[in-house]
């Protein structure tokens, strides 16, 4: 009996031991994925800061909606402040492309090879930006024109270098957009996800600006903007 004792009180001595290990590794776990999740966070504020003092010279690539009115006029104003500008793809396919995911998007526009993710923003951001750098007033932001930052998909995020700025295609909305220093516009054929790059002389008058159109939601975009006539590639 001594004996059963014994080693039953062994027994709890080693299941006691294995619970104790248990609770400090979850513990350990649990602490881990805060720190993660702060220094995260902090990046992230970082970041943001950085980017907000950012000038248009220094942004990897600004994509301009084709029917937003005064775009090339805006455009032209961006480019003389360095900006590097693209004109959305064939305005017939707008509806179809600003319709995809993200993902899908960027497959499209063939920019899944470029590092970072997109941020989405109105014409009002960029004329701000526009203001900032040529020391003008800056137009009053609302809420609807706040950028919306959309995080990196699973996509190949293996950095290439691009000659020739792409076009990134959009809806038709009222507000100028972003573009290319060679200010290509691109057309697609719908049959394929083959690109050409035209010269952006040979654009249309822009079209009279439709409003309350947005592209669709994807679960990595948050609170994107109710006219997203600028798509920022990072």
């Amino acid at each position: 009996m001594q004996a059963i004792f014994d080693q039953q009180q062994r027994d709890n001595k080693v299941a006691e031991k294995e619970r104790f290990d248990l609770i400090m590794r979850q513990k350990v776990e649990q602490q881990r994925l805060t720190l993660a999740r702060k220094q995260a966070e902090i990046a992230a504020e970082k970041r943001k800061k950085e980017r907000l003092n950012m000038k248009l010279s220094d942004r990897h690539l600004l994509v301009l909606r084709r029917g937003i009115k005064g775009c090339q006029d805006l455009k032209r104003k961006a480019e003389e402040c360095g900006a590097t500008l693209a004109i959305e793809i064939n305005s017939q396919l707008t509806d179809i492309v600003s319709a995809m995911s993200k993902v899908d998007t960027l497959k499209w526009l063939k920019l899944n090879k470029l590092p970072g993710d997109i941020e989405l923003h109105d014409d009002v951001w960029l004329r701000n930006e526009i203001a900032k750098e040529k020391g003008l007033p800056l137009i009053p932001v609302t809420a609807s024109s706040t950028p919306a930052t959309t995080d990196p998909p699973a996509v190949n995020t293996t950095t290439a270098t691009v000659d020739s700025k792409v076009t990134v295609a959009t809806t038709p909305v009222p507000a100028p957009a972003t573009t290319i220093e060679h200010s290509p516009q691109t057309t697609v054929d719908s049959s394929s996800d083959f690109i050409d790059l035209l010269d952006s002389d040979d654009e249309e008058p822009p079209k009279g600006t439709t409003s309350g159109e947005q592209p669709a939601s994807n679960n990595n975009i948050a609170a994107a903007p109710d006219e997203v006539d600028v798509i920022e590639i990072l």
